[in-house]
């Protein structure tokens, strides 16, 4: 993962290779910089080491000439101020050298840590790209798995159904279900509906632990009549009567 990650989204081969030639040259700058202060300290050296002779000598010869012509005027002191400038400016060069290589340290170090910062960069964001992966495929598999309880739900709903319209289909070859005070059957869809209410009426009953009417009596109690067709048929005289049933 860590390599898929790098090869989408770390520094790219044009990246790294403009960063390199950015490096390179601001280098080649640095040493242009050294290599001329370096020049410049040795030649101010050698200006300011030549002016310090030529003024000792001059101090030397000057009394000898005076003697040889006679002068009596006192010797001239020599000028040195060629000899300072020349120093001064070796002063300089070599305080240049010193900064040229406290910049150059300090652009190292700038460039370690824009290293550390961006190899720290593209670990936090490998560490969001994968969290933000699992959690992608985290969600998928929870939609998966709902997929799966939606379906064996339906599943389960329609055996139920089936299951439910079988019992109604054997229930209505012994049972006739009709509306007290018309004698008219019940549709089969509100007859399902009513069976369905019964047995949830009865699984409450019983977590309860409190009995229950049979389905003819709680139908009673809801408006219907249940009558055993099988003991109507068994009938020799028609007299038809109902008796209760075990749901």
């Amino acid at each position: 993962m860590k390599n898929l990650y790098n090869s989408l989204f770390g520094e790219s081969p044009e990246t790294q290779q403009a960063r390199e030639a950015r490096n390179a040259t601001f280098q080649d700058m640095l040493n242009s910089r050294r290599q001329a202060a370096q020049q410049n300290f040795t030649d101010n050296k050698q200006m300011a080491k030549y002016n310090a002779l030529g003024n000792v000598l001059t101090t030397m010869v000057q009394p000898l000439g005076w003697a040889a012509g006679g002068a009596s005027v006192s010797p001239q002191k020599y000028d040195d101020r060629q000899y300072i400038d020349a120093f001064n400016r070796a002063l300089k060069a070599q305080d240049d050298l010193r900064n040229i290589g406290t910049a150059e340290d300090q652009y190292k170090f700038n460039l370690a840590e824009q290293d550390y910062n961006r190899m720290r960069d593209i670990e936090d964001n490998e560490r969001r790209y994968q969290f933000q992966m699992e959690k992608q495929q985290q969600q998928y598999e929870n939609q998966l798995a709902k997929q799966q309880r939606d379906y064996e739900y339906k599943q389960a709903l329609e055996e139920q159904k089936a299951a439910a319209r079988q019992a109604l289909e054997e229930y209505k070859t012994t049972h006739r279900v009709t509306k007290k005070g018309t004698g008219l059957s019940v549709d089969d869809r509100i007859l399902l509906k009513e069976m369905e209410a019964y047995n949830k009426y009865v699984d409450k009953q019983s977590a309860l632990g409190q009995p229950y009417d049979t389905f003819d009596k709680w139908a009673a109690a809801r408006g219907y009549q249940v009558t055993s067709t099988a003991s109507a048929r068994r009938s020799s005289g028609g007299s038809g009567g109902s008796r209760s049933i075990d749901w």
